[in-house]
């Protein structure tokens, strides 16, 4: 019986072709070091995937040294503690004196309304001059004795000052608009003056 010849003798081509690459794979595949070593790099085989990385941040030293000025007796500091006050109070009944008058020039608070206002500052710069009067320096301390005296003596101004200004609003005389302004830029002066004595005393202090 005679054998016919394959028609298609190319379709045996690919499948000889798979087989090759099959084999090839294997052999390249077996050539891998796959149990890491010394440069096996991050475990994959020696081949870098791009994985993260770690930075070693350096070390900040942020101890603060400790302070070499001594810290103040309690005496001394209790007394800082109230002439600071003193002065705070100061400022702000000058700040409100001086705004109270303000609307008063500007026609935006009424004459009653500002006299009123006057009155209760002063009647708080009355409490307030009595109680600097009555303040004195930590015992012991000579060195405060004086700038004590001085914040004393820077009192009594801004109280004058303060009730010149209520006169002037009270007043109908001719002038009397310009002393009372004069007498509100009086006020901002010994406020200005109380500080600075408030400040040469806390410094004196150690403060």
């Amino acid at each position: 019986m005679d054998v016919k010849p394959d028609p298609k003798p190319g379709r045996w081509i690919l499948p000889l072709v798979v087989v090759a690459m099959v084999g090839f794979t294997y052999i390249f595949v077996s050539s891998i070091d796959l149990t890491g070593g010394p440069d096996a790099g991050n475990g994959n085989g020696g081949v870098d995937i791009g994985g993260p990385t770690t930075t070693t941040m350096p070390v900040i030293d942020t101890t603060v040294p400790p302070d070499e000025d001594p810290d103040l007796d309690p005496d001394v500091q209790a007394y800082v503690d109230i002439i600071n006050g003193f002065d705070v109070v100061l400022q702000r009944i000058t700040d409100d004196f001086v705004a109270a008058n303000a609307a008063w020039d500007a026609g935006t608070a009424t004459y009653t309304a500002t006299g009123d206002q006057f009155r209760s500052l002063i009647s708080e710069l009355e409490t307030w001059s009595g109680s600097v009067a009555s303040s004195n320096a930590p015992p012991g301390n000579a060195d405060l004795v004086a700038p004590h005296q001085t914040i004393k003596d820077a009192a009594s101004a801004p109280l004058t000052a303060a009730r010149a200004a209520l006169a002037g609003l009270q007043s109908s005389a001719p002038g009397s608009a310009d002393d009372r302004r004069t007498a509100v830029a009086d006020l901002e002066s010994a406020a200005a003056t109380f500080s600075n004595a408030v400040t040469a005393a806390v410094s004196a202090a150690g403060g």
